[in-house]
């Protein structure tokens, strides 16, 4: 999660290069334009800058071969835009080839879903604030998400999307990010109770896990984002390691010290989980 928040300030330099060029390009070329593209093509978007043009600088993250490569993760990109209706679309979201079975199916759907969701608020030309009706637009509608693969096998898949959307109503793009867990033997999105055993107390032994290590990071914790109840800790994903959780920026700490994760190696939980996981996922570690 951090890797991304770096990759973006990083960007901002690239971004403000081009944007007086990509402006002069798509008043010539895409004025009135909508298109939808699938494309391949690491995401370095835009912190803290008001986009006033059509820009996108999303590649779409590799290939990730499952199942001794009878299936692969692959990446599709939905690019829209429009200068009259003032969006930018430019989102990355993963699929599943390789199988037909109703599971993957299901899997790939929500995952279209997902990312759907991402940015349809954005083609709406009410929210848009169109110069045709009078209101004063200073920017565009903007989304641009991408992902990575935390854990990919023949019977598990998570995933991380990461990225900002900005309209014209926010100063500044809001950025974000959450995971999805499937267990692809039966098309199911995972959650906690899926993983821990009923009746270990693994909330319990998680926000105490957590407490303790973020207190032993510089900065203050602050509120109940750690306390023992499912809310807090919705957002996790697995890795060949263990289970991470994330805690959005402000939710732990100071909203200038950003995400926060914590990583909990399997060995340190196994005996609260369930029997047949990792197992069940064909996960191996250490």
């Amino acid at each position: 999660m951090k890797r991304f928040a770096v990759s973006l300030i990083s960007s901002i330099l690239a971004f403000t290069a081009g944007i007086f060029t990509a402006s002069s390009w798509n008043s010539n070329k895409h004025r009135g334009a909508s298109e939808r593209v699938i494309v391949n093509a690491p995401c370095p978007p835009v912190v803290n800058v008001s986009p006033a043009v059509n820009v996108s600088a999303t590649v779409p993250p590799p290939e990730v071969d499952i199942a001794q490569g009878r299936m692969k993760v692959a990446p599709e990109q939905v690019k829209l835009t429009s200068e009259r209706l003032r969006y930018n679309v430019d989102v990355n979201y993963p699929q599943i080839v390789g199988s037909d079975a109703l599971p993957i199916r299901s899997v790939n759907q929500n995952l279209s879903t997902a990312a759907n969701r991402l940015y349809e608020w954005a083609l709406d030309p009410v929210k848009s604030g169109l110069p045709d009706n009078g209101v004063g637009v200073s920017g565009y509608n903007t989304v641009n998400f991408t992902y990575e693969v935390n854990l990919a096998t023949e019977t598990f898949l998570s995933v991380n999307f990461m990225g900002y959307s900005f309209g014209p109503g926010n100063k500044f793009p809001e950025q974000r990010s959450f995971a999805v867990n499937y267990d692809l033997k039966t098309g199911k999105q995972l959650k906690l109770t899926d993983i821990f055993r009923p009746g270990s107390k693994y909330l319990d032994f998680i926000a105490d896990y957590c407490t303790i290590y973020l207190s032993n990071q510089p900065a203050r914790l602050i509120g109940d984002g750690i306390a023992a109840t499912p809310s807090n800790f919705e957002n996790w994903y697995i890795t060949a390691n263990g289970i991470s959780f994330y805690f959005p920026a402000c939710k732990v700490m100071a909203c200038a010290e950003g995400e926060q994760t914590v990583p909990i190696e399997f060995d340190r939980v196994k005996t609260l989980l369930n029997p047949d996981v990792p197992g069940k996922f064909q996960i191996t570690y250490p």
